[in-house]
């Protein structure tokens, strides 16, 4: 081999070794100071190789960070903007889905200002360049009204926001739809209002508009709707291109409760709307909720084409988001309570057959991670922005909150060797035959759990209905394990992670 040659070869291999490192580069990042744990949910912007977010601070309630980052996960830029200048207001947040990108030199923002006088609560759109200085604001307001933008669309020339206006002498919440031009000029507003009152001090209506996309020439709004006193239901509400309502449809699954989060366009005739359906909650505790994912397809004219329900039951599970891929397959997220917050990625095909699931989180098994928004990167990578909470580090300042960015590649791994050792990723099994064997069940008093198949570590841990902690212990190479605990009677979880696969199962104790 000729000298010449083997520098080419040598040259050929660093060129492809790079190539490798610019595609491959997966990481669990978090970003201090940063996310108010009570506010609305960080957003996210994800260019092909450039991930834009927007976050609250839990400093000061009054500023808003936003960051750039990279590929390889490098902060390029980090930007406090605040309104501690205007002494009405109390608190800022952003909102999912909120941060989009309008041109090449532009972004558009939306963030939520919260007054002394809820009756001046409101939302305003910032135009931004790529550092993020503002270029143009305007504030999207009703008089004596609380107005709240959940959602954007950017076309070629206009943008159109999403939301609800509340009446704060009614506390009936309608819907609207406004659209502006790249300028944040006004072109035409529409406000939808509920069909039913229900009388002063409970709110009630549009609650949760989460989703605006377009179809053909309709726009679709789709979230939860809130009545007292009453299940809520989902809801899909279907405009012309001038926010002329054409239908409004309310959806419920068996009685259960509905949200809708997302909406992909999956043909010129059919939308596919993922739900978080709550199928109970605790008599005891209101608070303590239990749902089930679906994934309903719907036509035009609002009707089911077809729904998948997936039969795990999580205690305060919800969808969060949902992406169309370039490779024509759909991405889901969302987040449920296992210990602490734990959050899911969930690929699929168009037919919803389960690509692969997995559940992430960072830093401890009793952390909290939860994942709102998704992206793909240029080469096929994928990226989740959501919260980190520190469990063992809180004070009152709330300095253990963080934005927690979480990079994979397309098969939803950290690493191709074990995908995902070292920030805790387990896969829900798909395949019911491999599930674990609890017995007696009902029980009186003992239980055994059988595992699939042998495990080096298990870790199992029973809550109750509560989502109460009330036993926990690591067992070693083991495939059978015997408790002789006694618990009062009710329904309990039990919770096995062996061999990187979460299993779950619920008994009575009788």
């Amino acid at each position: 081999m000729s000298r010449a040659h083997s520098y080419r070869t040598v040259l050929f291999l660093f060129l492809l070794s790079l190539s490798y490192l610019v595609q491959g580069q997966q990481y669990s990042k978090i970003f201090h100071y940063s996310e108010d744990y009570l506010a609305a949910a960080p957003s996210l912007l994800l260019d092909s190789n450039v991930a834009y977010t927007a976050s609250g601070n839990n400093w000061g309630w009054k500023d808003i960070i936003f960051r750039s980052v990279d590929r390889s996960g490098a902060l390029l830029d980090s930007v406090t903007r605040t309104w501690t200048w205007d002494s009405q207001i109390v608190g800022v947040s952003p909102h999912e889905g909120t941060l989009q990108r309008l041109n090449d030199s532009t972004i558009v923002s939306s963030i939520y200002l919260i007054y002394n006088n809820w009756d001046s609560a409101c939302s305003q759109l910032l135009l931004m360049d790529n550092s993020f200085n503002v270029r143009d604001s305007i504030r999207v307001r009703e008089n004596s009204s609380t107005v709240r933008v959940f959602d954007l669309l950017v076309e070629d020339s206009t943008i159109t926001v999403t939301g609800f206006v509340q009446d704060n002498a009614k506390y009936d919440q309608d819907l609207f739809i406004k659209q502006y031009d790249h300028s944040l000029n006004l072109i035409w507003s529409s406000r939808i209002q509920d069909t039913v009152y229900y009388g002063p001090n409970n709110y009630h209506g549009y609650t949760f508009p989460n989703t605006l996309t377009r179809l053909g020439d309709n726009y679709y709004v789709s979230g939860l709707s809130r009545y007292p006193n009453q299940t809520s239901k989902g809801f899909l509400i279907k405009t012309d291109l001038v926010g002329n309502k054409v239908f409004d449809k309310r959806y419920q699954i068996n009685g259960w409760a509905g949200m809708h989060y997302g909406a992909i366009p999956l043909s010129n005739d059919s939308l596919l709307l993922p739900s978080t359906q709550i199928s109970k909650s605790d008599p005891v505790s209101s608070s303590t909720i239990w749902s089930k994912w679906s994934l309903p397809i719907r036509d035009t004219l609002g009707a089911l084409i077809s729904d998948t329900v997936y039969s795990e039951e999580l205690l305060y599970g919800s969808l969060k988001d949902a992406q169309l891929l370039d490779d024509g397959n759909i991405l889901v997220t969302g987040y449920y309570w296992y210990g602490e917050y734990k959050s899911v990625m969930w690929k699929l095909d168009r037919q919803m057959n389960t690509i692969w699931r997995r559940v992430y989180y960072h830093g401890d098994w009793l952390d909290g991670s939860q994942i709102f928004g998704i992206g793909e990167w240029g080469d096929g990578g994928l990226l989740g922005m959501g919260f980190y909470l520190n469990a063992y580090n809180y004070d009152t300042t709330r300095t253990n909150e963080y934005l927690w960015l979480l990079s994979l590649d397309a098969n939803g791994c950290l690493d191709s060797a074990n995908c995902g050792e070292g920030i805790g990723v387990v896969e829900w099994p798909i395949d019911p035959v491999e599930d674990i064997v609890v017995y007696p069940n009902p029980t009186d008093g003992p239980l055994t759990i059988e595992l699939p198949e042998y495990s080096k570590k298990v870790y199992l841990k029973i809550q109750n209905i509560n989502g109460q902690l009330v036993f926990m212990e690591e067992y070693f190479n083991t495939k059978l394990i015997e408790l002789n605990e006694i618990f009062p009677a009710g329904t309990y979880v039990v919770e096995v992670m062996a061999n990187k696969v979460l299993y779950t199962e619920k008994v009575e104790v009788l």
